[in-house]
C-alpha cells in the first residue's frame, strides 16, 4: 500500500443541533479530534512532531446555525465498514452530534471544497411578511451589498452581493430560504444578509432561526 495514501477515507454526515450549534468551529475541531479516538477508529495521523488525526471540515458552520448536512472528510489507515463506521461514532459522540451517513470517497482524491450553501429562515411574524419581501427584492437589485468584518480596531468594507445567488421573496409562510455560494475570493455569511435584512425591515434578526439545509461540494 503506498504510504502517503490512506486504506480509506470516507464522508461523515452529521447533525448540529440543540447545544452543538453555539459550538465554535475551533471547538468542534477538539471535539472531533477525541471522538475518533474515543470511537476506537484507525484514524491516519498527520505527520510532525505532533500528529493529530486527519480531519477536514469543507465548511466551518457559523455560531447559533443548526445544521443536518455538516460533513467531515476522515482518513484511515485499514479498511472498515461505513456503517459500522457510523455506529462507533454515533456512540462515541454520546448525542452531542448526531452521526448520521458515512459513504466512501476516492483514497487518493482532494479534499471536496464547498461551492454553495443554502438556508432557511424563520420567525417573523406573518403580519411582518409584506416588509419582509419587500426588503429582499431591495436586496437583491442592488449592484453591491458592503458589510463591515474584521476586528474593531481593523475593520474593513466586503461586498458580498456576488455570493448572494438567490432569496426567496415568499415570507408569508413564515419562512424564507436563501442561498450563497462559495469561492477562493470570499463568500457571505447568513447571519449577515439576516441582520440587514431584518434592518431594511425594521426587525430584529437575533430571534429568528437560521438552519442550513443544503450543501454543495466540489473537488
Amino acid at each position: 500500500m503506498n504510504a502517503d495514501r490512506p486504506a480509506q477515507k470516507s464522508a461523515v454526515t452529521f447533525a448540529k443541533t440543540g447545544r452543538a450549534v453555539y459550538h465554535s468551529h475551533h471547538d468542534l475541531l477538539r471535539f472531533w479530534e477525541r471522538l475518533v479516538r474515543r470511537a476506537g477508529l484507525p484514524i491516519r495521523l498527520t505527520r510532525g512532531f505532533n500528529p493529530h488525526p486527519r480531519l477536514v471540515f469543507p465548511h466551518a458552520l457559523g455560531l447559533g446555525i443548526i445544521s443536518r448536512v455538516e460533513v467531515v472528510e476522515i482518513e484511515l489507515d485499514s479498511r472498515l465498514d461505513n456503517e459500522e463506521l457510523r455506529l462507533r461514532l454515533d456512540r462515541a459522540a454520546a448525542g452531542v452530534l448526531e452521526i448520521l451517513e458515512a459513504r466512501s470517497l476516492p483514497p487518493a482524491g482532494k479534499s471536496r471544497q464547498v461551492s454553495a450553501c443554502r438556508y432557511r429562515l424563520s420567525g417573523w411574524r406573518r403580519e411582518d411578511a409584506p416588509v419582509l419581501a419587500r426588503a429582499a427584492a431591495e436586496l437583491l437589485a442592488r449592484k453591491e451589498i458592503r458589510v463591515e468584518r474584521g476586528a474593531p480596531d481593523a475593520r474593513r468594507l466586503v461586498d458580498i452581493r456576488p455570493y448572494l445567488r438567490e432569496m426567496s421573496r415568499d415570507f408569508g409562510a413564515g419562512e424564507a430560504e436563501l442561498e450563497i455560494s462559495h469561492s477562493p475570493s470570499g463568500s457571505a455569511r447568513p447571519d449577515e444578509v439576516a441582520k440587514l435584512l431584518a434592518a431594511a425591515a425594521g426587525l430584529d434578526w437575533r430571534d429568528w432561526r437560521l438552519e442550513k439545509i443544503a450543501m454543495a461540494l466540489a473537488v
